[in-house]
């Protein structure tokens, strides 16, 4: 009897025969660097199941050159690099991590927080320009954040933990979800930190935008830990904000995973987001980003939207190891759990 085959886009932070055993067969692209997508498409052609990371788009394309392929299972909390309505279509299930990366995400959102207010970046690049010459009462002043408010766009799981570590510092919270919170437009003139959490979708492409940001406070700092091109980095844009840091120029890339946005003006930029919030090798990197500009805004829009294909969710929130025995009870089954998956994922809700 042939073995099922698995294909993993990408080397991860375990053995995947550990967990699936010997009765599947493993091709794994064992490099931190992505497939290209010609070699990506030939190679899901005899497989079954297919782990992918969130800057693998699988699409109609894809599905289309894999027509053994029964489940993806997308190694992130996010995904939009999932053509959702087209697996559900095929009886592909989809499935993804929800809740793996919560802390990781709240700590590096706090870490960029932090970088901005207190100007940390500046100072690393001193010292290794070896120009400090000693401490100044005025050097590199910093922003108290103790009463100040930190606006959360976007309450679910992260944006919920953001908040709980804004307690220690003192600030105020304001947020905006689709279930309740603020107004977006008082959010945006009432935070001096602006924190954005939610997914992306067709209604948060391009949420904050010039406008947006014409309406935030002077000095207002904003972090997009979420994925980028909610913030607007898409665009070629060119945004003049007096009193407001001056000129910046963004760029999104049309496709792949989001990056941190580049500005290019006078004076130093800001701290860039990484491109991962991680946290120890048992579980994975997920992708994450910090910019500002963009185009106009659109409604807010933030826990899944009513009507729009589904898809399962499975909880490993423990260990990234469930990820692969989704993968393995599915191959052992051969392939009668297949069936389209009905109920969002409750990082969706």
């Amino acid at each position: 009897m042939e073995k099922p085959r698995v294909l993993i886009t990408r080397r991860l932070a375990l053995a995947p025969d550990s967990v699936l055993g010997a009765g599947i067969e493993i091709d794994q692209h064992d490099s931190e660097e992505a497939l290209e997508r010609r070699e990506l498409l030939r190679r899901v052609r005899e497989v079954s199941a297919l782990l992918a990371v969130l800057g693998d788009r699988v699409d109609r394309e894809l599905l289309d050159a894999a027509p053994r392929l029964r489940i993806v299972a997308n190694h992130a909390v996010g995904y939009d690099n999932v053509d959702v309505p087209a697996c559900t279509a095929r009886g592909v299930w989809v499935t993804n991590t929800p809740d793996v990366l919560t802390d990781a995400t709240a700590d590096l959102t706090w870490a960029l927080i932090l970088a901005l207010a207190r100007r940390v970046r500046e100072g690393e690049r001193l010292i290794r320009a070896g120009e400090f010459r000693g401490w100044a009462p005025t050097m590199l002043l910093g922003r108290e954040l103790r009463g100040r408010t930190l606006g959360v766009l976007g309450y679910g799981r992260i944006g919920r933990a953001v908040a709980r570590r804004a307690e220690g510092f003192g600030m105020r919270v304001f947020f905006t979800a689709r279930g309740g919170g603020v107004p977006f437009d008082e959010l945006l003139q009432e935070s001096d930190v602006l924190s954005i959490h939610c997914p992306l979708n067709a209604q948060t492409r391009h949420l904050i935008g010039a406008a947006e940001l014409l309406r935030m406070k002077r000095g207002a700092m904003l972090v997009n830990t979420a994925r980028g091109p909610i913030g607007g980095i898409g665009r070629r844009a060119r945004v003049r904000i007096p009193g407001r840091g001056g000129t910046g120029r963004l760029r999104e890339r049309a496709r792949g995973p989001p990056r941190a946005a580049q500005p290019r003006r006078r004076g130093p930029a800001p701290s860039p987001g990484k491109r991962y919030a991680g946290n120890p090798p048992e579980h994975g990197p997920d992708c994450a980003g910090a910019g500002r500009a963009g185009t106009a805004g659109r409604t807010p829009y933030h826990r899944g939207e009513r009507g729009r294909p589904a898809m399962k969710s499975f909880d490993a929130r423990r260990d990234k190891r469930v990820l692969i025995k989704v993968i393995r009870e599915y191959c052992e089954s051969g392939g009668n759990r297949a069936r389209p998956a009905r109920t969002l994922p409750r990082c969706a809700r």
